[in-house]
């Protein structure tokens, strides 16, 4: 079965919608991750959602905690490389990149790493049109 891992706003386990699925996932924060998942932005719901109603998958939900505010390109690429090392996937989605103000070599690596390991890695692109990195 495919492994797919959603990294975004993490995900609303009361949803109606969810109800009978079995839902898993961590927040990731400070370099780690914990036992804990919810969704106060409401993104990673939606994007969970679509995608397990499409895509016959094991779905691993890692919440970002306050994505909405943003994440630190470190921290993205500390993320990254954690999931690397640790656990097994076929695609890393990720609703987040940078604005391209930032050096973006330590996240092309990160992604590079998974990429040479057989992960597909897919990236939403910003919702101001302006260069976004890794879409």
């Amino acid at each position: 079965m495919l492994k797919v891992i959603i990294i975004d706003s993490g995900v609303i386990k009361e949803h109606k919608r969810f109800q009978n699925e079995k839902l898993t996932g961590y927040t990731w924060e400070s370099g780690m991750l914990t036992e804990e998942l919810s969704d106060d932005f409401g993104h990673g719901t939606a994007i969970y959602g679509i995608i397990s109603k499409n895509c016959n998958a094991e779905i691993l939900n890692i919440r970002i905690k306050d994505i909405e505010n943003g994440i630190d390109n470190k921290e993205l690429c500390r993320l990254l490389e954690c999931i690397n090392k640790n656990i097994p996937c076929d695609i890393v989605n990720m609703s987040i990149g940078t604005d391209g103000s930032e050096n973006n070599y330590e996240l092309y690596e990160a992604c590079k790493k998974l990429t040479n390991n057989g992960v597909i890695v897919i990236s939403a692109f910003n919702n101001n049109g302006t260069f976004s990195y890794p879409a």
